[in-house]
């Protein structure tokens, strides 16, 4: 189903004096397909949720202060986690982590993230979510 001008300029103009104009435009684009021969309009994206850590410490199982994250594959970067809660936005594919305290040696994790690029429209993932235990660098 593609767009129809029509409706989008009644759309349009019925809310363009409330100032929702834009944020209704790009939504009614984005939740329609594109036909074969009619040009596709990719509406901004936000990264998907690829995938959340809970961070605990061995053996007391207690959230781990000061956790971080380090990854690369499909996404690279990394930084403090919050609450010992790790998250990685990003698109489909395979990520390597390496979650980590201090204190307690860091751990190394490969996730794989499936997911999918529509042709015209934004990303999709099926969020991964893991909990990593480590272990007492001492």
């Amino acid at each position: 189903m593609a767009y129809t001008p029509s409706l989008l300029s009644l759309v349009t103009h019925s809310f363009s004096r409330s100032g929702l104009r834009t944020g209704l435009v790009a939504l009614l684009l984005s939740a329609n397909a594109c036909d074969e021969g009619v040009e596709c309009i990719i509406p901004p994206c936000l990264q998907p949720l690829a995938v959340e850590v809970t961070v605990t410490v061995e053996p007391t199982g207690a959230p781990a202060t000061g956790a971080f994250i380090a990854l690369t594959g499909a996404g690279s970067g990394g930084g403090p986690c919050l609450d010992a809660k790790c998250v990685v936005l990003g698109v489909a594919g395979t990520y390597e982590l390496d979650i980590g305290a201090p204190g307690y040696q860091t751990v190394h994790r490969r996730v794989v993230v499936p997911g999918s690029q529509p042709e015209c429209g934004c990303p999709s993932v099926e969020t991964q979510r893991l909990t990593v235990a480590l272990p007492s660098a001492g």
